[in-house]
């Protein structure tokens, strides 16, 4: 007799880069809880994508979130405008000595 438990599993949910031209995969994919957290996953790894490339051709992308039957759950797309997560809070001074926070 084979006993298969299917409660305790977390869905999968894949995270898909795509421009007008460029379409880069996520064969691996993570394991959320909700879709919601998938929505937060997404944000991170747009911010984390941002952080090192910059955002010349940012607004050209969007993540695409995708469950385990490649069902399109959300659409992502990169902001117009970027702040970097780490950057915010941080002070900076401007040429006339103006100090300014980003929030």
């Amino acid at each position: 007799m084979r006993v298969i438990v299917v409660e305790g599993l977390m869905p999968r949910f894949y995270f898909h880069l795509t421009s007008m031209d460029r379409h880069i995969l996520d064969d691996h994919g993570k394991e959320l809880a909700t879709l919601n957290d998938a929505y937060n996953h997404a944000g991170r790894l747009i911010d984390q994508i941002l952080f090192y490339v910059g955002s010349d051709d940012a607004k050209a992308w969007k993540v695409v979130v995708s469950s385990d039957n490649h069902k399109t759950e959300i659409i992502v797309p990169f902001p117009v405008t970027y702040v970097p997560a780490r950057a915010k809070g941080q002070s900076t001074r401007d040429d006339s000595g103006t100090v300014k926070v980003l929030l």
